[in-house]
């Protein structure tokens, strides 16, 4: 079970961030699968495993477990993420433009964010490269209905 203080605004704000510098136009159905894969600890250690570019259905082959419980994850992350995109818009930092959230400004990465955004911050690019699969794709393979 999460904790709402543990998985707060913040550090969502700052994975969705870390992962949009990398697909800085990205549909809005992939940026619901950010956090649920980068606030989830087994997840990260899973994703930092990654040596090579890897697609969605090669990362769930290579690791099974991972589709396992996403559905469960992903539910539990819709009202944070949502939140967390609302906000990301107020403050100026993306634009919501129909199905595509589109990056203005970036948050740069710093060493006093803490140690959990660093591990964040290092797997975000291989994400991003597993989120260059189709939305079909990735909510098939990860086994999400909707």
């Amino acid at each position: 079970m999460r904790s709402d203080f543990y998985d707060n605004i913040g550090i969502s704000a700052l994975a969705i961030n870390f992962v949009l510098r990398h697909q800085p136009n990205i549909d809005i159905a992939k940026v619901y699968l950010i956090l649920p894969f980068l606030l989830h600890k087994s997840s990260i250690t899973l994703i930092s495993k990654i040596k090579t570019e890897k697609s969605i259905d090669e990362f769930v082959a290579t690791y099974p477990a991972i589709a396992a419980n996403f559905h469960s994850h992903f539910t539990s992350y819709l009202a944070l993420t949502t939140n967390t995109l609302l906000f990301l818009h107020d403050i100026g930092l993306i634009k919501i433009n129909g199905r595509k959230i589109n990056q203005l400004k970036t948050i740069d990465y710093e060493k006093k964010m803490g140690k959990r955004a660093n591990e964040i911050f290092k797997v975000s690019y291989q994400l991003s490269k597993i989120l260059d699969s189709s939305s079909d794709d990735l909510y098939t393979h990860l086994r999400i209905w909707l």
